[in-house]
């Protein structure tokens, strides 16, 4: 069972940091500045995930137009519905963040705020290699039933999910840098190690 970091982070407190409350409270200014900044890089991650979505879309469309083949109508078909998807949960992200809102948190909240954002990205690449495995079964199920439009389906749940994984563990890598800077802040002097100190 892990240690909630603030629990962690207060029983490391004495031994690494000095008795100065000043330094284990971070300046309002400073913390409101870090919680700008994660709003503006989980707005950036969206407007990737947004393009993505968009463009899978319009290929998925063009493409499901443009073929006969069956596979290939499966392929762009499925395309076309991620991408919806994938836009969506961007839109709705991006209809969420408030930076104003963001900027009033505490040192507390902005931690557990950052630890949920850090927890949501990982279950979702853990997701992402589920998608992954159910791409390669949908091919290889396709391939034995010699159904196209599921070879069509799986190869472009293979894409999908292959692109969302690099997303997912990409963004995730800039938000625990991020994030352990927020965690340097509280805890002046501990080694941050993504999450836990």
């Amino acid at each position: 069972m892990l240690l909630a970091p603030l629990t962690l982070s207060a029983l490391l407190a004495p031994a690494i940091a000095p008795a100065d409350p000043a330094l284990t409270n971070p300046a309002p200014a400073d913390l409101a500045l870090w919680n700008t900044a994660r709003v503006e890089l989980t707005r950036s991650g969206m407007y990737v995930l947004g393009g993505w979505g968009a463009a899978s879309v319009v290929a998925g469309a063009v493409g499901y137009g443009l073929t006969d083949d069956d596979r290939w109508r499966g392929f762009h078909l499925m395309t076309a519905g991620w991408g919806l998807v994938d836009l969506g949960l961007a839109g709705l992200t991006l209809y969420g963040l408030d930076p104003e809102s963001a900027a009033d948190l505490g040192p507390a909240e902005s931690l557990a705020e950052q630890l949920r954002i850090e927890r949501i990205l990982l279950f979702n690449a853990g997701l992402d290699v589920g998608y992954l495995a159910l791409g390669a079964w949908l091919w290889e199920r396709g391939l034995r039933t010699d159904d196209a439009r599921q070879v069509g389906f799986g190869q472009a749940i293979l894409v999908q999910g292959g692109f969302l994984l690099a997303f997912d563990l990409a963004l995730y890598a800039l938000e625990v840098e991020h994030g352990d800077a927020l965690r340097l802040m509280l805890v002046p002097g501990a080694v941050a190690l993504g999450g836990v100190f």
